[in-house]
């Protein structure tokens, strides 16, 4: 394998994990923390999130990825803050929680809503106000996310029946961006 392909992830993982204005500030389980932090989300689910969103044409990070030295780092973690920071406002009755009372912070709500990340940041970018953009994205799928209770609507899953698994990823994923899709359309 080739590790290159994990470091940019796995450094902007840890940048998210350390820096102040960061959502997911302490947050993140490295397996270098010690114990007893309170850390809710897998280091694991996060850098998947991230390798997609750098998968050109249509990652949300890969226009900042031109290859090797030439990356703009700052640039990708200063989008991924601007998403998940809206993530955590439209959702904060699910954020910092324990996956077992929150299925946003469990690996399959992280790589969900990571894939989701792509087409929201797409549209934000060439929005006037790309952080309105993606807050009111997200805001309109709220009433259509069930990560501490409720029925996935579609899928007829129980908030907590969410896993971890690539169909259960998968079928969420097309489900909230197709949603996103119908949502977003200009009313005709």
């Amino acid at each position: 394998r080739d590790l290159a392909a994990n470091k940019l992830p796995s450094e902007l993982c840890n940048l998210l994990n350390r820096q102040q204005k960061s959502p997911f500030l302490r947050l993140i389980k490295r397996p270098s923390d010690l114990e007893g932090t309170a850390a809710v989300v897998t280091d694991t689910a996060i850098v998947d999130a991230i390798k997609q969103n750098l998968k050109p044409p249509m990652g949300a990070l890969s226009p900042y990825k031109r290859g090797g030295e030439d990356s703009e780092p700052d640039a990708m973690f200063n989008a991924l803050v601007l998403y998940w920071t809206a993530v955590r406002e439209i959702f904060p009755e699910a954020w910092g929680r324990p996956s077992t009372e929150s299925r946003l912070m469990h690996s399959a709500g992280i790589r969900v809503m990571g894939a989701l990340m792509d087409p929201i940041m797409l549209r934000a970018d060439s929005s006037a106000t790309p952080e309105v953009e993606v807050r009111e994205s997200l805001r309109r799928l709220a009433p259509y996310c069930c990560w501490t209770e409720g029925v996935w609507e579609e899928l007829g899953w129980r908030w907590n029946e969410v896993q971890g698994t690539p169909q259960h990823i998968a079928k969420l994923a097309d489900y909230l961006i197709r949603k996103d899709r119908e949502l977003s359309r200009p009313s005709r």
